[in-house]
């Protein structure tokens, strides 16, 4: 029987508890905060662009 390997019983130790869980939850959704208000910043940064862009065009 040398070399076969056992069945797997049981939880991995891996799992994640629930604290666990909610913590990279609370982690998660406070970067995805964070992602929404620098695209947010950048839509507006490069409406102002445009709009520079755009009246500095038409006097010419």
């Amino acid at each position: 029987m040398e070399g076969r390997l056992k069945p797997f019983r049981g939880r991995s130790s891996k799992m994640p508890d629930k604290s666990s869980k909610h913590k990279i939850n609370k982690e998660l959704q406070e970067e995805n905060e964070i992602l929404r208000i620098r695209v947010a910043c950048l839509e507006k940064l490069e409406a102002l662009a445009q709009k520079k862009f755009q009246t500095k065009k038409k006097p010419s």
